[in-house]
């Protein structure tokens, strides 16, 4: 049985060369050589065949997850589509399998697709934790009787199936050697939407310098003048090596939006749908723009507000609580609220300013 004969595990490169560099060091390093003539002599032969690899890539979809749990049981999934049909399978995926998924208590642990011909023309490969086999035949059972899954089901295939055969399903446990370290112990990596503003400017100066974040996108709406440029010369630093674009690369871990009310709530929309989470401090947009930005990114927005500074929330609390006390007094009271600018401010009223009203 193959619970008694195989060990799958999961490496992470830097790329390509990285990893053929990394196994030519790994084979010829004398401390490995006298590991395997050791394990050779005490043991014989422990493998019947050579291993099979295959070379991943995340999904622009696959969520960020924290450390694995040695209670938890592993569901590797592997799912292939006839030719022309995996993008729609990914499409579906992203839009609604995985949150169907997370209905029916069944915790995604990452999205891949096969970077070598030909699986990477018609295979994804996936992860699921359950909480144990009994629950993981439970949330199945839940999940392909549920009539949204079955109407989502319906639509995606109207125009033939999307897989050309049963999925493969392979339940697996975390050996006492796994590690058990988050994936986001590492280094967080960044994208800042707004980056050539004077605030998006400032936090990718800021980011640059701290050794647990590494900015990996800097964006911009695709006309923006600042398109091509080095982010860390845009922010009066030296080049950093990331250009300000308008596409979010696969593989971010957070976005912080310092940005304008129409793009924030496009990336509000795009963080929804691949489930990055999404800081959300752009200020100055309409009822109407703040509920849709909260709405789409209703999953995936962990912090949005009005004014980022200390000094201003500190007199935002002040302000409350004079409203409180001086609520009930019988002949009203007048408001006021004055605000000055600098002449590159983009709204006006600010949304600090609009906030200091709400309150």
């Amino acid at each position: 049985p193959t619970s008694e004969t195989t060990l799958v595990y999961l490496l992470k490169h830097k790329s390509r060369d990285a990893a053929r560099a990394s196994w030519d060091a790994f084979r010829n390093d004398p401390e490995w050589k006298d590991v395997a003539a050791a394990s050779r002599k005490a043991h014989g032969k422990i493998l019947a065949k050579a291993p099979e690899a295959t070379y991943l890539e995340l999904t622009d979809y696959s969520p960020a997850v924290g450390a694995p749990d040695a209670e938890k049981v592993f569901e590797l999934r592997t799912y292939t589509s006839p030719e022309g049909k995996l993008s729609e399978l990914h499409d579906r995926f992203r839009k609604y399998t995985d949150d169907l998924f997370q209905k029916h208590g069944m915790t995604s642990y990452g999205y891949w697709a096969p970077t070598d011909p030909p699986a990477s023309g018609n295979v994804m490969i996936y992860l699921l934790e359950h909480s144990s086999r009994d629950a993981a035949r439970d949330s199945w059972k839940a999940f392909l009787s549920d009539p949204e899954w079955k109407e989502v089901a319906r639509k995606t295939q109207e125009n033939g199936p999307l897989l050309s055969k049963r999925p493969d399903a392979v339940f697996l446990k975390l050996t006492d050697y796994s590690p058990r370290e988050s994936h986001m112990a590492e280094v967080i990596k960044l994208a800042v939407n707004g980056a050539a503003g004077r605030m998006g400017q400032r936090i990718v100066a800021l980011a640059h310098g701290d050794t647990d974040i590494e900015v990996v996108a800097a964006l911009e709406s695709a006309s923006h003048p600042a398109i091509g440029k080095d982010a860390g010369v845009v922010a009066g630093l030296e080049p950093i090596g990331v250009a300000i674009g308008s596409e979010v690369p696969v593989g971010v871990d957070v976005v912080i939006d310092f940005s304008m009310p129409e793009a924030a709530v496009k990336i509000a929309e795009l963080c929804g749908q691949r489930k990055i989470p999404l800081v959300e401090a752009t200020t100055g947009m309409s009822a109407e723009q703040l509920t849709a930005t909260l709405m789409l990114g209703a999953n995936t927005i962990g912090v949005c507000w009005a004014d980022a500074r200390t000094a201003v929330n500190v007199a935002m609390k002040i302000v409350r609580d004079a409203a409180r006390a001086l609520k009930g007094m019988p002949e009203g009271v007048d408001v006021e609220i004055i605000e000055r600018h600098h002449r590159y401010k983009e709204d006006a009223p600010s949304g600090t300013a609009l906030r200091f009203g709400d309150i």
